[in-house]
């Protein structure tokens, strides 16, 4: 996967004998699958298959609302419709279910609830707590 200019909303993927220009938006979420990555896009319901290792896509997909939940899966938190803290899940705008490693749930609940405005309800204190001192993150939401 490469991108030109990080600025840009999209970014070019070659896989299936195909180069496509995809928007970021467009991508619900990547599994890892040895050294290949399939790319799974809103507009496809097959993936699209890349040679590609889930840490270099992790790098050039970083700042783009996107968060590595486990060893397996990158997801484009904008399509993230719940997360099931007690079950260790997030559902997808398209109803797909992922697990969320142990060591990345309060991470990723973080990462979530940055990309929102509001948030009613009371969160963990461990969650709100990081997300009261930006500084103390794991990572750059």
């Amino acid at each position: 996967m490469e991108t030109t200019s990080p600025s840009q909303d999209r970014i070019l993927l070659y896989g299936n004998k195909k180069l496509m220009s995809v928007l970021y938006k467009e991508i619900l979420y990547l599994e890892a699958d040895n050294s290949y990555l399939s790319v799974y896009l809103s507009r496809n319901r097959e993936p699209v298959l890349l040679f590609q290792s889930l840490s270099q896509a992790s790098e050039l997909l970083q700042n783009n609302y996107f968060f590595q939940i486990s060893r397996n899966h990158i997801v484009n938190l904008t399509k993230v419709k719940t997360i099931d803290v007690c079950h260790k899940k997030l559902y997808l705008d398209n109803k797909i279910e992922l697990c969320i490693s142990s060591d990345r749930l309060d991470d990723c609940i973080v990462a979530y609830s940055k990309i929102h405005d509001v948030i009613l309800g009371k969160l963990p204190t461990r969650i709100s707590n990081m997300l009261s001192n930006p500084q103390n993150l794991p990572f750059n939401p």
